[in-house]
């Protein structure tokens, strides 16, 4: 059986979104990835952020989505289990942060906060493909 920590049930949901949040970005690893510009970001089975530099990504060779400091990426494959097609390239030099599916899985098995913060993303526009 898995430790859960206890989250009191009158917490307000804004309160336990942040820190799902700041408990996800806590356990990304501390080393950051440099891109140089032009480059594709192999991100297969990861959940990154960048930390600086713009991105895009791309998907049918049109670009999709600008992604800028503080946006995530990797979380719809999380729960799709489906590789992602889209490609993410840089504009600029770019640095993330990341953190591998089976240590997201495992703090959201631990941490009810994770898993409420994940599913909320992954549900709102801004994290629309």
């Amino acid at each position: 059986m898995v430790a859960r920590s206890p989250t009191p049930p009158n917490d307000a949901p804004e309160k336990r979104l942040l820190a799902g949040k700041m408990a996800l970005a806590a356990a990304m690893q501390p080393a950051l990835d440099v891109f140089p510009p032009q480059t594709q970001i192999e991100w297969e089975n990861k959940v990154c952020e960048i930390i600086s530099g713009t991105a895009v990504r791309r998907r049918l060779d049109q670009i999709d989505t600008v992604l800028l400091p503080g946006d995530l990426f990797g979380v719809s494959e999380l729960f799709s289990g489906v590789p992602s097609v889209d490609l993410i390239e840089t504009r600029e030099t770019v640095t993330i942060r990341s953190i591998s599916y089976p240590s997201v899985l495992r703090l959201a098995a631990r941490d009810d906060n994770i898993a409420m913060w994940l599913l909320y993303y992954v549900n709102s526009p801004q994290s629309a493909p």
